[in-house]
Protein backbone atom coordinates (compact mmCIF):
# COMPACT_ATOMS: atom_id res chain seq x y z
CA UNK A 1 0.00 0.00 0.00
CA UNK A 2 1.46 3.22 -1.09
CA UNK A 3 2.41 5.34 1.57
CA UNK A 4 1.87 8.91 0.20
CA UNK A 5 -1.40 10.32 -2.14
CA UNK A 6 -1.84 9.54 -5.82
CA UNK A 7 -0.53 13.61 -6.43
CA UNK A 8 2.90 14.27 -8.97
CA UNK A 9 6.06 15.14 -6.79
CA UNK A 10 3.94 14.61 -3.72
CA UNK A 11 7.08 14.01 -1.35
CA UNK A 12 8.72 17.49 -2.77
CA UNK A 13 5.04 19.18 -1.85
CA UNK A 14 4.58 18.02 1.40
CA UNK A 15 7.94 19.55 2.51
CA UNK A 16 6.66 22.46 1.19
CA UNK A 17 3.46 22.36 2.68
CA UNK A 18 4.51 21.47 6.39
CA UNK A 19 6.44 25.35 6.14
CA UNK A 20 3.15 26.46 5.18
CA UNK A 21 0.59 24.83 7.53
CA UNK A 22 0.71 27.86 9.63
CA UNK A 23 -1.58 29.46 6.98
CA UNK A 24 -4.44 26.51 7.26
CA UNK A 25 -4.22 26.79 11.80
CA UNK A 26 -7.13 28.79 11.96
CA UNK A 27 -9.46 26.01 9.89
CA UNK A 28 -7.38 22.77 11.00
CA UNK A 29 -10.31 20.93 12.54
CA UNK A 30 -12.05 21.20 9.17
CA UNK A 31 -9.82 19.19 7.69
CA UNK A 32 -10.41 16.29 10.70
CA UNK A 33 -12.97 14.34 8.92
CA UNK A 34 -9.74 13.10 6.87
CA UNK A 35 -8.07 11.72 9.26
CA UNK A 36 -9.33 7.95 9.44
CA UNK A 37 -8.70 7.76 5.92
CA UNK A 38 -5.40 8.99 6.02
CA UNK A 39 -5.12 6.03 8.57
CA UNK A 40 -7.12 3.51 6.36
CA UNK A 41 -4.67 4.26 3.43
CA UNK A 42 -1.22 4.51 5.31
CA UNK A 43 -0.42 8.24 3.96
CA UNK A 44 2.32 9.92 5.56
CA UNK A 45 0.88 13.11 5.89
CA UNK A 46 -1.35 15.46 8.25
CA UNK A 47 -4.70 16.37 6.10
CA UNK A 48 -3.93 20.09 6.71
CA UNK A 49 -0.82 19.31 4.24
CA UNK A 50 -2.51 17.63 2.13
CA UNK A 51 -5.06 20.10 2.09
CA UNK A 52 -2.21 22.74 1.18
CA UNK A 53 -1.15 20.61 -1.57
CA UNK A 54 -4.52 20.18 -2.88
CA UNK A 55 -4.75 24.19 -3.23
CA UNK A 56 -1.36 24.28 -4.75
CA UNK A 57 -1.68 21.75 -7.33
CA UNK A 58 -5.18 23.22 -8.12
CA UNK A 59 -3.85 26.83 -8.55
CA UNK A 60 -1.49 25.53 -10.97
CA UNK A 61 -4.43 23.71 -12.66
CA UNK A 62 -6.35 26.94 -12.75
CA UNK A 63 -3.11 29.06 -14.05
CA UNK A 64 -2.84 26.34 -16.42
CA UNK A 65 -6.40 26.50 -18.23
CA UNK A 66 -6.53 30.66 -18.00
CA UNK A 67 -2.96 30.59 -20.38
CA UNK A 68 -3.91 28.14 -22.83
CA UNK A 69 -7.84 29.73 -22.71
CA UNK A 70 -6.06 33.13 -23.30
CA UNK A 71 -3.85 32.35 -25.76
CA UNK A 72 -6.21 29.79 -27.91
CA UNK A 73 -8.58 32.59 -27.98
CA UNK A 74 -6.10 35.10 -29.14
CA UNK A 75 -6.29 37.33 -26.10
CA UNK A 76 -2.65 38.93 -26.81
CA UNK A 77 -3.10 42.27 -27.34
CA UNK A 78 -7.12 42.57 -26.44
CA UNK A 79 -6.45 42.87 -22.87
CA UNK A 80 -8.81 42.96 -20.09
CA UNK A 81 -11.93 41.19 -21.90
CA UNK A 82 -9.88 37.91 -22.86
CA UNK A 83 -8.16 37.65 -19.76
CA UNK A 84 -11.98 37.85 -18.33
CA UNK A 85 -13.38 35.39 -20.70
CA UNK A 86 -10.10 33.17 -19.37
CA UNK A 87 -11.10 33.75 -16.30
CA UNK A 88 -14.53 31.31 -16.04
CA UNK A 89 -12.55 28.30 -16.99
CA UNK A 90 -9.61 28.90 -14.47
CA UNK A 91 -11.87 29.23 -11.70
CA UNK A 92 -14.06 26.01 -12.88
CA UNK A 93 -10.38 24.34 -13.28
CA UNK A 94 -9.93 25.48 -9.51
CA UNK A 95 -12.69 24.31 -8.08
CA UNK A 96 -13.37 21.08 -10.32
CA UNK A 97 -9.34 19.81 -8.99
CA UNK A 98 -9.39 20.96 -5.11
CA UNK A 99 -12.85 19.18 -5.21
CA UNK A 100 -11.72 16.13 -6.58
CA UNK A 101 -8.51 16.16 -4.25
CA UNK A 102 -10.73 16.35 -1.24
CA UNK A 103 -12.86 13.26 -2.23
CA UNK A 104 -10.20 11.42 -2.95
CA UNK A 105 -8.58 9.82 0.43
CA UNK A 106 -12.40 8.91 0.75
CA UNK A 107 -12.96 7.33 -3.37
CA UNK A 108 -10.03 5.58 -2.45
CA UNK A 109 -10.30 4.28 0.96
CA UNK A 110 -13.79 2.78 -0.81
CA UNK A 111 -12.03 1.26 -3.62
CA UNK A 112 -9.56 -0.48 -1.23
CA UNK A 113 -12.22 -1.61 0.75
CA UNK A 114 -14.11 -2.94 -2.28
CA UNK A 115 -10.93 -4.70 -3.50
CA UNK A 116 -10.86 -6.40 -0.56
CA UNK A 117 -14.38 -7.56 -0.44
CA UNK A 118 -13.62 -8.70 -4.05
CA UNK A 119 -10.82 -11.19 -2.92
CA UNK A 120 -11.86 -11.63 0.28
CA UNK A 121 -15.04 -14.13 -0.87
CA UNK A 122 -11.83 -16.66 -1.80
CA UNK A 123 -9.59 -15.93 0.88
CA UNK A 124 -12.55 -16.74 3.52
CA UNK A 125 -13.36 -19.83 0.96
CA UNK A 126 -9.35 -21.11 0.93
CA UNK A 127 -9.72 -20.63 5.19
CA UNK A 128 -12.50 -22.94 5.47
CA UNK A 129 -11.20 -25.33 3.70
CA UNK A 130 -7.29 -25.55 5.05
CA UNK A 131 -9.61 -25.48 8.68
CA UNK A 132 -11.92 -27.74 8.14
CA UNK A 133 -8.46 -29.80 6.90
CA UNK A 134 -7.29 -29.52 10.42
CA UNK A 135 -4.80 -26.87 9.68
CA UNK A 136 -4.55 -24.87 12.88
CA UNK A 137 -5.68 -21.23 13.05
CA UNK A 138 -2.46 -19.75 12.97
CA UNK A 139 -0.91 -21.82 10.00
CA UNK A 140 -4.00 -21.12 8.01
CA UNK A 141 -3.82 -17.36 8.53
CA UNK A 142 0.12 -17.13 7.76
CA UNK A 143 -0.99 -19.53 4.39
CA UNK A 144 -3.69 -16.80 3.14
CA UNK A 145 -0.94 -13.75 4.02
CA UNK A 146 0.94 -15.90 1.24
CA UNK A 147 -1.77 -16.71 -0.99
CA UNK A 148 -1.86 -13.69 -3.23
CA UNK A 149 -5.15 -11.81 -2.10
CA UNK A 150 -4.25 -8.43 -2.30
CA UNK A 151 -5.43 -6.66 0.77
CA UNK A 152 -7.02 -9.55 2.58
CA UNK A 153 -3.33 -11.00 2.47
CA UNK A 154 -1.30 -7.82 3.84
CA UNK A 155 -4.33 -7.78 6.76
CA UNK A 156 -3.33 -11.40 7.34
CA UNK A 157 0.31 -10.48 7.01
CA UNK A 158 0.13 -7.65 9.43
CA UNK A 159 -1.89 -9.91 12.41
CA UNK A 160 1.10 -12.83 11.62
CA UNK A 161 3.64 -10.44 12.40
CA UNK A 162 1.61 -8.93 15.76
CA UNK A 163 1.11 -12.33 16.71
CA UNK A 164 5.27 -13.32 16.02
CA UNK A 165 5.67 -10.65 18.35
CA UNK A 166 3.73 -12.30 21.57
CA UNK A 167 0.31 -10.21 20.85
CA UNK A 168 -2.75 -12.89 21.17
CA UNK A 169 -4.91 -14.47 18.34
CA UNK A 170 -7.72 -12.84 19.59
CA UNK A 171 -5.95 -9.14 19.68
CA UNK A 172 -4.73 -9.64 16.66
CA UNK A 173 -7.60 -10.55 15.12
CA UNK A 174 -8.92 -7.63 16.45
CA UNK A 175 -6.77 -5.18 15.23
CA UNK A 176 -7.00 -6.13 11.96
CA UNK A 177 -11.19 -5.62 12.46
CA UNK A 178 -10.39 -2.38 13.27
CA UNK A 179 -8.09 -1.42 10.83
CA UNK A 180 -10.29 -2.40 8.11
CA UNK A 181 -12.85 -0.92 6.35
CA UNK A 182 -14.36 -3.65 5.18
CA UNK A 183 -17.41 -4.54 7.06
CA UNK A 184 -17.39 -8.15 5.74
CA UNK A 185 -13.85 -8.82 6.89
CA UNK A 186 -14.92 -7.14 10.21
CA UNK A 187 -17.63 -9.83 10.39
CA UNK A 188 -15.41 -12.48 9.42
CA UNK A 189 -12.62 -11.73 12.21
CA UNK A 190 -15.81 -11.29 15.02
CA UNK A 191 -16.84 -14.63 13.95
CA UNK A 192 -13.60 -16.05 14.21
CA UNK A 193 -12.81 -14.88 17.54
CA UNK A 194 -16.26 -15.89 18.91
CA UNK A 195 -16.08 -18.93 17.46
CA UNK A 196 -12.28 -19.57 19.06
CA UNK A 197 -14.05 -18.08 22.66
CA UNK A 198 -17.18 -20.64 22.68
CA UNK A 199 -15.49 -23.74 20.72
CA UNK A 200 -18.22 -23.43 17.90
CA UNK A 201 -17.86 -24.30 14.07
CA UNK A 202 -15.48 -21.66 12.24
CA UNK A 203 -16.44 -23.44 8.95
CA UNK A 204 -20.04 -23.03 9.02
CA UNK A 205 -19.49 -19.31 9.53
CA UNK A 206 -17.05 -18.46 7.52
CA UNK A 207 -19.51 -20.20 4.62
CA UNK A 208 -22.17 -17.98 6.19
CA UNK A 209 -20.18 -15.02 5.64
CA UNK A 210 -19.08 -15.71 1.95
CA UNK A 211 -22.68 -16.41 1.24
CA UNK A 212 -23.75 -13.31 2.56
CA UNK A 213 -20.88 -11.42 0.35
CA UNK A 214 -21.69 -13.00 -2.52
CA UNK A 215 -25.77 -11.57 -2.47
CA UNK A 216 -24.01 -8.26 -1.11
CA UNK A 217 -21.71 -8.12 -4.20
CA UNK A 218 -24.47 -8.74 -6.80
CA UNK A 219 -26.49 -5.65 -5.02
CA UNK A 220 -23.62 -3.83 -5.58
CA UNK A 221 -23.41 -4.01 -9.61
CA UNK A 222 -27.22 -3.10 -9.60
CA UNK A 223 -26.54 -0.20 -7.63
CA UNK A 224 -23.76 0.92 -9.55
CA UNK A 225 -25.62 -0.27 -13.14
CA UNK A 226 -28.49 2.35 -11.83
CA UNK A 227 -26.26 5.25 -10.83
CA UNK A 228 -24.82 4.66 -14.63
CA UNK A 229 -28.12 5.60 -16.18
CA UNK A 230 -27.86 8.68 -13.71
CA UNK A 231 -23.97 10.16 -14.56
CA UNK A 232 -24.35 8.80 -18.01
CA UNK A 233 -27.26 11.51 -18.64
CA UNK A 234 -25.26 14.28 -16.92
CA UNK A 235 -22.50 13.18 -19.33
CA UNK A 236 -24.44 13.91 -22.08
CA UNK A 237 -26.18 16.56 -21.17
CA UNK A 238 -22.73 18.52 -19.36
CA UNK A 239 -20.47 17.48 -22.10
CA UNK A 240 -22.70 17.24 -25.76
CA UNK A 241 -26.27 19.09 -25.00
CA UNK A 242 -25.40 21.87 -23.09
CA UNK A 243 -22.08 23.03 -25.76
CA UNK A 244 -24.25 22.58 -28.81
CA UNK A 245 -27.22 24.10 -27.34
CA UNK A 246 -24.92 27.01 -26.42
CA UNK A 247 -23.42 27.15 -29.88
CA UNK A 248 -26.71 26.72 -31.84
CA UNK A 249 -27.91 30.04 -29.30
CA UNK A 250 -24.76 31.75 -30.24
CA UNK A 251 -25.30 31.48 -33.54
CA UNK A 252 -29.07 32.65 -33.54
CA UNK A 253 -27.97 35.74 -32.11
CA UNK A 254 -25.06 36.60 -34.25
CA UNK A 255 -27.23 36.36 -37.28
CA UNK A 256 -29.49 39.50 -35.56
CA UNK A 257 -27.01 40.73 -34.56
CA UNK A 258 -27.43 41.10 -31.49
CA UNK A 259 -24.45 38.69 -30.14
CA UNK A 260 -21.88 37.40 -32.22
CA UNK A 261 -19.88 33.77 -32.30
CA UNK A 262 -16.00 34.74 -30.47
CA UNK A 263 -13.18 32.25 -30.80
CA UNK A 264 -13.01 33.28 -26.82
CA UNK A 265 -16.41 31.97 -25.71
CA UNK A 266 -15.68 28.79 -28.04
CA UNK A 267 -12.56 28.25 -26.04
CA UNK A 268 -14.05 29.08 -22.46
CA UNK A 269 -17.04 26.46 -23.46
CA UNK A 270 -14.79 23.55 -24.55
CA UNK A 271 -12.47 23.84 -21.98
CA UNK A 272 -14.79 23.57 -18.88
CA UNK A 273 -16.30 20.21 -20.88
CA UNK A 274 -13.26 19.05 -21.21
CA UNK A 275 -12.16 19.71 -17.15
CA UNK A 276 -15.79 18.22 -16.09
CA UNK A 277 -15.51 15.12 -18.49
CA UNK A 278 -12.20 14.07 -16.86
CA UNK A 279 -12.97 14.98 -13.05
CA UNK A 280 -16.31 12.81 -14.31
CA UNK A 281 -14.81 9.50 -15.75
CA UNK A 282 -11.90 9.85 -12.82
CA UNK A 283 -14.99 9.88 -10.58
CA UNK A 284 -16.92 6.92 -11.85
CA UNK A 285 -13.79 4.92 -12.31
CA UNK A 286 -13.27 5.12 -8.49
CA UNK A 287 -16.62 4.23 -8.06
CA UNK A 288 -16.81 1.00 -10.21
CA UNK A 289 -17.02 -1.94 -7.63
CA UNK A 290 -14.51 -4.63 -7.59
CA UNK A 291 -16.54 -8.17 -7.98
CA UNK A 292 -15.47 -11.86 -8.58
CA UNK A 293 -18.45 -14.06 -9.17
Amino acid sequence: MPSAPPIPFFSAQNALAAKLAFALSPIRRAFDFLKDDFAHLGWKTSPVNYAIVSLLDSAIAGIAIFMATYIASGGVGQGAVAAAGSLLPAVAAFALTFGFYIALPGLEAGDNRDKTDKELVYALKDLSVQISGGVGLYDAMLNISRSGYGPVSEEFGTAIREISSGIGEDEALMRMAQRSKSEYLKRAVWQMTAVMKSGGSLQTALLGIVSSLRSHQSERITTYLQEMNLWVLVYLVAAIALPSIALIMMVLLGTIGTMAVSKTALVLMFAVSFVFQIILVNYLKLRRPYIHM
